[in-house]
């Protein structure tokens, strides 16, 4: 665990070998229990969804759909909320994201601003295709509650 940080990081190297491997690792680990999908290591292999590379965006798929979500089938829905905060870089909610990472890692894993907005969009309309019709049902609750609730209590949110 100690490690995750510097591993998840190879998930941005240049070198598509790299990512591969690293992709594959990871999801080995996840699957024998080895390291534990937290969060933070959920939005980073999310996140590969991604990548230039169609034989990643492709692994990713498969893994989420075929093993992931089938062992843990509400993990969009416990993460949906969170990555609006998480992926906008927005740190100022009480409670959301709230990651301790280093400002290396916030550089490299950021989607935050206008420029990044479609990869956004791409990573929530996956999580939102992958949720039950109850989860969005829910979730939609909990936007209302998180958000919008905060905004008319006077917090700002900034989400571009």
């Amino acid at each position: 665990d100690p490690l995750l940080p510097q591993m998840t990081a190879c998930l941005k190297d240049e070198t598509l070998v790299v990512r591969r491997t690293t992709l594959t690792t990871l999801i080995h680990l996840l699957q024998e229990d080895y390291i534990k999908m937290s969060s933070g290591v959920f939005f980073r292999i999310l996140q590969t969804l991604c990548d230039g590379s169609e034989e990643i965006r492709d692994l990713t798929t498969f893994y989420i759909q075929q093993r992931l979500l089938k062992r843990k089938p509400k993990t969009m829905y416990n993460n949906f909320v969170e990555s609006l905060f998480h992926f906008n870089g927005y740190e100022g909610h009480e409670t959301y994201n709230k990651f301790i990472v280093s400002d290396g890692e916030k550089v490299l894993f950021s989607l935050a601003g206008k420029k990044n907005k479609e990869n956004r969009m791409k990573l929530y309309k996956f999580m939102l295709e992958h949720m039950s019709d109850e989860h969005r049902f829910s979730t939609t609750h909990k936007l209302c509650q998180d958000i919008l609730n905060g905004c008319v209590e006077g917090n700002e949110f900034i989400f571009f």
